[in-house]
């Protein structure tokens, strides 16, 4: 029991810190230079990556306008998609080997 509401926690605390991550990203990336296109495309194509990594909370968001008719837009994009995307599955890969593990802590001895 332990170690299942551990796992719960954990999962939850990297949950959160995913899902909040792009939130202010946008604004970071401004501050350190980015133009406006290319900050607004980054988080868009971040929530997009987070979605195919396996985010079921995230939703894919792009501007198709934007994208075909901005450069800097569609290079952000690019970037957060493919970032983000990767951060998300390295999340998913981590959650599934600690709820592995978990289990396997739970079956006594004798039954392995």
């Amino acid at each position: 029991m332990k170690t299942t509401r551990l796992l719960l926690t954990t999962t939850a605390i990297l949950g959160l810190i995913a899902f909040t991550g792009c939130a202010t990203e946008e604004e970071q990336m401004m501050q350190q230079g980015h133009t406006q296109a290319y900050s607004q495309g980054y988080g868009d194509g971040c929530h997009s990556g987070k979605q195919a990594g396996g985010n079921m909370f995230e939703q894919f968001k792009k501007d198709e306008n934007k994208f075909q008719n901005n450069s800097k837009y569609a290079q952000g994009w690019s970037d957060g998609f493919r970032q983000c995307e990767r951060q998300e599955e390295a999340l998913e890969r981590s959650i599934r080997v600690n709820q592995q593990m978990a289990m396997e802590r739970e079956i006594p001895d004798t039954q392995k």
